[in-house]
């Protein structure tokens, strides 16, 4: 377990450098934030909070694959980022640039005739053979 701790943080230190290191006066440091941040029981609990709720995701990810198609799995998480989208919105005040906006509406019409094919598809036609 420990070495996977180990190697998902040499990970993130080499996707995502520019949210840990400066590159200043001709050398590359870490930011002075990630030293003094200073650690108190709501901090520590949001982190212990936040490490649950990943991996309830990843479980529940596993459960509900195994029971619906990967892609009918994929086009729901499409919409789930849809919705925390319009949950920003509502209750934080967060703005929406219009390409993000057409992008959201595209990817709203094709949840509704992807679920609607799926749901037309799955109902048995009435077929007689006179």
């Amino acid at each position: 377990m420990l070495s996977l701790c180990i190697c998902q943080a040499l990970i993130l230190l080499v996707i995502s450098p520019g949210e840990l290191l400066i590159y200043e006066e001709g050398s590359l440091h870490l930011r002075e934030e990630v030293f003094t941040f200073v650690q108190n029981y709501s901090a520590i609990g949001l982190f212990v909070l936040s490490c649950l709720l990943a991996f309830v995701v990843n479980v529940t990810f596993y459960l509900v694959v195994g029971k619906i198609n990967a892609v009918t799995y994929q086009i729901t998480s499409q919409g789930k980022g849809i919705l925390v989208i319009i949950t920003g919105i509502l209750f934080f005040g967060d703005s929406l640039p219009l390409q993000q906006f057409i992008g959201c509406l595209i990817t709203t019409i094709g949840l509704i005739l992807f679920f609607y094919e799926t749901l037309v598809r799955s109902i048995p036609k009435n077929t007689k053979n006179d």
